[in-house]
């Protein structure tokens, strides 16, 4: 699993369903949205990074495409979830977990991969991570990443190539 993309196509009752530059939706179930009037409606799967909401009130534009490097789990909870999520989870909700610091263990862990795509070029991507201990009660996790993905759609009318390409480069 490489990315969000990858991950809901393993999740039974998920779609992923991605439009252009960072645009995407998640429908859960089937239950989803459509609109006429400029997508201004809030989504029908709630999205979550640990307990922080990730959606829009008020138009749903893009889904977070998290590195599945170093995430303890992702969670897909089927069905109404407006008990615990709030109103933009009618179809479900969406958990992203990541891995917590742990006291017990120095821990390092590093992934490189590399691909390419035909007409596109080549594409790469670098993890690392850090477990360190502070004592016998504290710790500190670093997680950095680097993606690069190369594009394949060109747009002849304004002369650019590759414009699909990914760059991102963060960390935690």
């Amino acid at each position: 699993v490489r990315d969000h993309e990858d991950l809901f196509r393993l999740a039974p009752g998920i779609q992923y369903n991605k439009a252009e530059g960072d645009s995407a939706v998640i429908t859960i179930r089937g239950i989803g949205t459509s609109t006429t009037a400029g997508n201004f409606v809030q989504s029908t799967a709630g999205i979550y990074i640990e307990d922080v909401p990730f959606n829009d009130p008020y138009i749903f534009r893009s889904a977070p495409d998290l590195a599945p490097f170093d995430l303890q789990r992702v969670e897909v909870l089927r069905g109404p979830q407006g008990v615990l999520f709030g109103s933009s989870s009618m179809g479900g909700a969406v958990r992203y977990l990541f891995n917590r610091p742990t006291a017990r263990s120095t821990e390092f862990s590093a992934l490189a991969t590399v691909s390419a795509t035909r007409d596109g070029g080549t594409n790469h991507a670098e993890h690392v991570m850090a477990n360190l201990p502070l004592g016998e009660t504290g710790a500190v996790r670093f997680v950095l990443y680097n993606r690069d993905n190369a594009g394949v759609v060109d747009n002849t009318q304004l002369g650019l190539k590759d414009t699909n390409r990914l760059r991102q480069t963060g960390g935690r």
